[in-house]
């Protein structure tokens, strides 16, 4: 099949079959983006079974919407098992979901099979409404993300770091249907919790190489590569040889390995969800990848003139800001002259998957169109409006402590906020009810923490942030 669309760089821009991307607009060089990294997603793990730990209680603002029977996603549930009423309206009795503080609803779909692709063939279906909303490229990774539950085994690698071939060919039936939609794919190589996926470093390298070569000699022309996504992830410290992953040093390495493999492919690697990357990185990518999902809205200026310093293409890859956040998130970022990334982590990257355009979030998607537009200008006054939301900006994901030891944890709140509380794991652990939003915490037992805040404002709106997870281990 003969590539269409071809992806470029002139300076910080990005060029679509050598034009600037969304003329006479304020995106104009920009590649508005949005992550689906499970889109080619599979589970080989003895969980599988229990993909049905479902948010049956639809997006992060209450939808109920139930998610696509009969769209291929699963097989019919094995007799005699119940399924959940909610996903599929008229079964008979079943177990209640169970509701977590932050008030997301879980429940079980026993003997549910998932088909991977048909998840494919899902998203692959809904690719034209996002180009309609002013998206052109989209993040798929080789290993995915969190899909909503631990334990998933899900990777295009084999422990050796040569590639599966089953798994290659969802992923280029989405690098093709983007490619005629005129689409870029941002290809990721690893994600932090395939801890027993490959076996150390040569495995590592021969993986990243792999790929280069494959999208090379493939001709994939509207693709890019991630490295990894979010490189200094804790997580990654359980990888075999993940202590040298997650250094600065191993990034670069990886990077120059891949360009050299990938004949002239154009290669980068994530930071944290704080707007920061490492200044030894930026000078070995094509361009700067960064993350936004912890960084305040009032300090998106200053991270993105830092990475743009570079004088290449910044690109946030993931914001899972909603609603008026995510849409002041975009116009922020575009007025700095960024790239920016929505992620939607519970209606596209948690099962059940749903690929409805902009009926994802329709504010978000609305004004991406909006800023994609010729003739469109940044609102002004929509940046300096007052967006209530609260989100922790310290620690980071994936930070490591030891057991005891005190962890900061620190919050920006914003739209007349009264009090602050923070959690983790579901148990409150502060209170605070005035600025600075920031608690102490002593980390308990090894293993996995969520750490979260509400925020409640002075007319009684509760607001709440996304979790930031942290690894607690013995030293």
């Amino acid at each position: 099949m003969t590539q269409q669309a071809r992806v470029t760089i002139d300076g910080r821009d990005w060029l679509l079959n050598g034009q600037r991307t969304y003329p006479g607009s304020p995106a104009l060089g920009l590649l508005m983006n949005v992550r689906m990294v499970n889109c080619v997603f599979e589970d080989r793990g003895p969980g599988a079974g229990k993909m049905a730990t479902l948010a049956c209680g639809g997006d992060a603002r209450g939808s109920s919407k139930p998610s696509l029977p009969g769209a291929g996603l699963y097989r019919p549930a094995e007799p005699g098992a119940e399924p959940c009423a909610r996903l599929l309206p008229g079964a008979g009795e079943h177990e209640a979901p169970l509701t977590d503080v932050r008030g997301s609803l879980r429940g079980v779909l026993p003997g549910a099979g998932f088909e991977p692709e048909g998840n494919t063939r899902a998203f692959v279906a809904g690719i034209p409404q996002y180009v309609a909303a002013g998206v052109r490229a989209f993040t798929v990774s080789l290993q995915g993300g969190w899909p909503g539950y631990e334990g998933a085994e899900n990777s295009a690698f084999a422990a050796d770091g040569t590639l599966r071939e089953s798994y290659l060919r969802r992923v280029r039936a989405v690098i093709d249907a983007c490619d005629a939609h005129g689409a870029v794919v941002i290809l990721s190589c690893f994600y932090q919790r395939q801890a027993a996926a490959l076996q150390g470093r040569k495995a590592i390298t021969a993986a990243v190489e792999n790929t280069a070569r494959w999208i090379g000699a493939q001709g994939l022309s509207n693709v890019v590569l991630e490295v990894a996504n979010e490189y200094a992830h804790g997580g990654y410290r359980a990888w075999r040889d993940g202590d040298w992953l997650v250094t600065a040093g191993a990034q670069v390495e990886l990077i120059e390995r891949a360009r050299a493999a990938g004949r002239g492919l154009l290669v980068s690697t994530s930071g944290m969800g704080d707007g920061r990357m490492d200044q030894a990185i930026a000078g070995a990518s094509d361009f700067v990848l960064i993350h936004l999902n912890n960084t305040a809205l009032a300090d998106y200026a200053a991270r993105i003139a830092a990475a743009r310093a570079t004088g290449k293409p910044v690109v946030c890859n993931e914001d899972d800001k909603l609603g008026s956040a995510g849409a002041a998130a975009a116009r922020l970022c575009v007025a700095g002259g960024a790239s920016w990334g929505f992620m939607h982590a519970k209606k596209n990257q948690c099962v059940p998957f749903a690929y409805d355009g902009s009926e994802d979030d329709a504010e978000v998607y609305a004004e991406v169109r909006r800023l994609t537009l010729a003739g469109a200008k940044i609102d002004e006054e929509g940046e300096r409006k007052a967006i209530r939301q609260v989100l922790l900006t310290r620690p980071s994901d994936g930070a490591t402590f030891a057991v005891g030891q005190a962890v900061a944890i620190e919050a920006a709140a914003t739209g007349g906020v009264a009090r602050v509380e923070f959690f983790a794991e579901g148990r409150a652990i502060g209170l605070c009810q005035a600025e600075p939003w920031r608690v102490e915490w002593l980390a308990g037992e090894p293993g996995r923490y969520d750490l979260w805040a509400r925020a409640t404002m002075a007319d009684g709106q509760v607001v709440v942030s996304r979790a930031v997870d942290i690894v607690v281990v013995t030293r």
